[in-house]
């Protein structure tokens, strides 16, 4: 019992402490913000286009929402999602266990496939339920219906995140139960391959970065014969692939968030604008977005996880200091 209490505080204090990130980068991501207005969705009828203010960065999204709801507007959707959370992580420790008794790992490789590939499985499987709390965080039909920053009622969540007309008949609408494992396969697909992404570019960018850190920031690099050079450019070259993979990641995450949050018609809260007419699927999503916002609207929220890697990387090497362990 005191261990589950531990797992239980353990990944409360992990959720309590990223969330707010979490609410803003999804409202970053899934606003739509055309380049401008009178080329908006061209060739759709419609005549409902963004009025949003156009968010620039991450910390736009958090004054605007601190703005609006105040502070706990960055803790929207926290139970459901703390919830949701505990499932998946204890999903992930069950299958884990299965999956490395069932199967022999005799290389640091394979044991890395291996971990990648169930988080992979286990992502994809709870997509449908990332879905609901992903709409519950940004849907503007969501905060109308359901305003507490802290409400979990199962029920009145679920009705806030499907609207009357997306629960009729037509499964083409994303809202429905119906539709949503209607259009699941593909978000299951970007969830998969959005996880496997990651923990690539998690891999390969910060032990890297890590080692370079130390390398220039002890003054050793002074010391570096040929060979020394020649480890310091493939640590260099590998931590580019992570970063690449990282732009990747962020990409398949943001058409997989505008999937899920999309509705049958655009809407406008003041704080997220959904498009005005859904997308037809993965290859147009990512069309539209680059065709209509740019290339960088793939890309929002880089810059925090550029800081993110390198200030945990900068940690890495002042406690390995501290320990004396370089």
């Amino acid at each position: 019992m005191a261990a589950v209490t531990a797992v239980g505080l353990q990944i409360a204090t992990g959720v309590l402490i990223t969330y707010p990130w979490e609410v803003i980068e999804t409202t970053y991501k899934v606003t739509y913000q055309p380049k401008r207005s009178d080329q908006a969705v061209a060739d759709e009828k419609t005549s409902n286009l963004a009025t949003v203010s156009k968010y620039t960065n991450s910390w736009n999204v958090a004054s605007r929402i601190v703005q609006k709801e105040g502070y706990l507007g960055l803790l929207r959707g926290l139970l459901p999602s703390f919830t949701l959370t505990a499932l998946y992580s204890f999903s992930l420790d069950l299958l884990s266990q299965a999956a490395f008794q069932t199967i022999q790992v005799n290389t640091p490789f394979q044991f890395l496939i291996l971990r990648e590939s169930t988080t992979a499985f286990t992502r994809a499987a709870f997509s449908p339920l990332t879905t609901l709390v992903t709409r519950f965080i940004a849907r503007p039909e969501a905060r109308r219906v359901v305003p507490g920053p802290l409400a979990f009622h199962p029920g009145a969540i679920y009705r806030a995140c499907t609207s009357d007309a997306e629960s009729g008949a037509d499964a083409g609408k994303s809202g429905s139960l119906k539709a949503l494992y209607t259009y699941n396969p593909r978000v299951m697909l970007l969830e998969a391959s959005a996880s496997l992404t990651a923990g690539l570019a998690n891999s390969l960018l910060v032990p890297p970065l890590v080692q370079l850190l130390y390398t220039f920031g002890s003054g050793s690099f002074l010391q570096l014969n040929s060979e020394g050079w020649q480890q310091v450019g493939m640590l260099a070259c590998v931590a580019s692939t992570g970063v690449l993979a990282r732009l990747v990641n962020l990409a398949l995450d943001t058409v997989s968030k505008r999937l899920q949050v999309q509705a049958s018609h655009g809407s406008d809260d003041g704080i997220v604008c959904l498009r005005p007419m859904p997308y037809r699927g993965i290859r147009n999503a990512f069309a539209r977005i680059v065709e209509e916002e740019g290339a960088t609207s793939l890309f929002r929220g880089c810059g925090l996880y550029a800081l993110s890697s390198t200030t945990l990387a900068g940690l890495s090497v002042l406690v390995a200091v501290a320990e004396g362990q370089v």
